[in-house]
C-alpha cells in the first residue's frame, strides 16, 4: 500500500478530481484516448454517468461524515494535541471510496511507478515507520505538523484523471454486477479429534506488518509440535477485493505453499471489502487457486470431527446478513450437531454482537431460534480490527473477534456503553509507539483441539503468546 492514499484527505482531494473528469457536462476528451487503460474500452457512456453519481454521492456522504475506522479515538490529549486515525489509516467502510483507492494504487504501481519512492525501514521487518504502516509513498508530497499535532499534506491532484476515472467506472460497474452466489455448500471435510488449525482475519492489506503473521504462521507449519491442518482467514482484501488484489495482498503471502494445498486446507470466508468488486476477486480469483481448492468454488464449508462441526459462513454477499438459504443450512447443521453430541462452532467475517460497533441484527434475526437454544457454542468473527475475548452473550458462550492482522489502528481503551456486549478480555496491553500515535500490535490464534476441549492460543506479529483459554 502507498501512505498516502491511506490519508483521508487526499481521498477526498481525489474524489474531487474524479468527479469533475466524469461530468457529463465536462469536455474530459475521455473517448478514443490511447492513453486510458484497456478497461476502458468496455465502458459505455451508461457506465460512466452511473460512475459520476454514485462518485458524487460518495463525495457529499464523505464530506458530511467520515467512513474510515470508527471506534479508534485520538491517542493522546496532552496540550490539545490529536492523533486521527483517518491521517494514516483510512480504510472506507463505503465501496466507491474503496474503489477509488484501488484505482489509484493500481495507477501508481502500473503507470507512474517512477514517482512512487521506498520508506525508511525498507520492508517494515527491521524497524522504522514502515514497521508501523507501509513502506511505500508517492515522492514530493510533503506533510507537515500542524499545531494540533495533526499531520497536514499539500492539496493532491491526480496525475492522470482519466486513467484513473476509467478504472473507478469499471470497478464500479462490477460492483453493481455481482458474481452470483453459489448456494452450494463444499464437500465436508473429516479432521482428526486431535489437530491444529490456525485463525486470523482483516490480514490481506499487503503491508510489511501482515506479511509479518504470515510469517508466523509459518513456523507453526513448520514447527515440530504438531502438524498444521487447516488454515482459516476471516475475510477482507483490501481495499475491494480486486483481483490483482488477491493475486499480490492475498495469494502471494498466503503461508501455506502451492505444494502443500493437499496437506493442509486452505479457507477464506468473504469479507465485505472482498465483495466491493462484486466479489470477483473472491469467487474467481481466489477460488481458483490450488491451495483453495477444498471450496469447491463455494463460499460455504464445513469442517466436522466426532465433538466439532465447524460451518464457515459468507456474511458479506449480503452485507452483514445471510444469502438464502444460508440460515436454513445453519439449523439443519445445529440440529444435527446437537443429536450427535456435537458442538457447533461458526466462522465468519461479520460480528453477531459488538462492545465497540453495532450489532448484526440481521444475523440475530435469522438466527434466534438456534441463539434462544443455545444451539451455537462458539463463533470466530473477524470484521472489528480488534481482538477481543467475549463473555457469554446472546445464547454464545465463545464468541471471540479476531479482526486484527493486517489492518493499523490505534490502542483504544475506551469504556463500553451500558448495555453492549461484555467482554473478558481486550488486547490493548502492547502497543507500537510512534511519536503521538500508539498502534495496536496484530495478532492470529492457533486453536489445538483434543477430543471436545480446543486450547486456544492468542499470538501476536512477533510471535508473543499474550492470551490463552480453554474452549470447552
Amino acid at each position: 500500500m502507498i501512505e498516502q492514499l491511506l490519508n483521508r484527505q487526499v481521498i477526498l482531494d481525489a474524489l474531487k478530481d474524479i468527479k469533475k473528469y466524469l461530468d457529463p457536462n465536462h469536455d474530459t476528451g475521455r473517448r478514443g484516448d490511447e492513453a486510458l487503460p484497456p478497461e476502458a474500452n468496455d465502458l459505455s457512456d451508461t457506465d460512466y454517468t452511473q460512475a459520476y453519481s454514485d462518485v458524487q454521492t460518495a463525495l457529499d456522504n464523505e464530506l458530511r461524515e467520515s467512513t474510515g475506522q470508527i471506534g479508534f479515538d485520538s491517542t493522546d490529549g496532552r496540550r490539545g494535541q490529536q492523533a486521527v486515525l483517518d491521517d494514516v489509516s483510512f480504510f472506507s467502510r463505503d465501496p466507491i471510496v474503496s474503489i477509488v483507492q484501488s484505482a489509484l494504487e493500481q495507477y501508481y504501481e502500473e503507470q507512474a511507478v517512477d514517482q512512487l519512492e521506498e520508506t525508511d525501514g525498507g520492508d517494515g521487518r527491521r524497524g522504522g515507520d514502515a514497521a508501523v504502516l507501509t513502506g511505500k509513498r508517492i515522492k514530493g508530497l510533503d506533510e507537515s505538523v500542524g499545531p494540533d499535532g495533526r499531520r497536514l499534506l499539500k492539496p493532491f491532484e491526480i496525475t492522470d484523471p482519466g486513467w484513473v476515472s476509467c478504472l473507478v467506472a469499471m470497478g464500479i460497474r462490477k460492483l453493481k454486477d455481482r458474481h452470483p452466489f453459489n448456494p452450494e455448500i463444499a464437500t465436508p471435510v473429516e479432521i482428526p479429534d486431535k489437530n491444529r488449525m490456525i485463525f486470523f482475519g482483516d490480514w490481506a492489506s499487503g503491508i510489511p506488518r501482515a506479511q509479518l503473521i504470515a510469517d508466523q504462521i509459518r513456523k507453526y507449519i513448520d514447527g515440530n509440535d504438531g502438524p498444521v491442518e487447516h488454515v482459516v482467514h476471516l475475510g477482507d482484501t483490501y481495499y475491494s477485493g480486486w483481483p490483482n488484489e488477491f493475486e499480490k495482498r492475498f495469494l502471494d503471502c498466503w503461508p501455506v505453499a502451492t505444494n502443500e494445498a493437499d496437506k493442509i486446507g486452505s479457507w477464506s470466508v468473504n469479507g465485505n471489502h472482498d465483495m466491493y468488486s462484486g466479489g470477483e476477486g473472491f469467487f474467481k480469483t481466489l477460488l481458483s487457486d490450488p491451495r483453495f481448492g477444498w471450496h469447491e468454488k463455494s463460499s460455504l464449508f464445513k469442517l466436522e470431527n466426532k465433538h466439532w462441526r465447524i460451518l464457515g459462513l459468507d456474511t458479506a454477499y449480503k452485507d452483514h446478513d445471510l444469502e438464502s438459504p444460508q440460515d436454513e443450512w445453519i439449523a439443519e447443521e445445529a440440529h444435527k450437531a446437537k443429536e450427535k453430541g456435537q458442538k457447533l462452532m461458526l466462522l465468519s467475517h461479520h460480528q453477531l454482537f459488538s462492545t465497540y460497533e453495532s450489532d448484526g441484527e440481521a444475523l440475530k434475526a435469522k438466527l434466534a431460534p438456534l441463539l434462544e437454544q443455545e444451539l451455537i457454542h462458539t463463533w470466530f468473527w473477524g470484521h472489528e480490527h480488534r481482538c477481543v475475548v467475549y463473555k457469554p452473550h446472546q445464547g454464545v458462550r465463545y464468541a471471540r473477534c479476531i479482526g486484527h492482522a493486517g489492518v493499523p489502528v490505534y490502542v483504544t481503551t475506551k469504556t463500553p456503553e451500558p448495555g453492549k456486549a461484555p467482554y473478558a478480555y481486550h488486547y490493548t496491553e502492547d502497543k507500537i509507539v510512534r511519536g503521538l500515535e500508539k498502534y495496536a500490535v496484530f495478532g492470529f490464534c492457533v486453536l489445538d483441539c483434543d477430543g471436545p476441549e480446543i486450547s486456544v492460543r492468542y499470538l501476536n506479529e512477533f510471535g508473543n503468546e499474550h492470551y490463552r483459554e480453554i474452549i470447552s
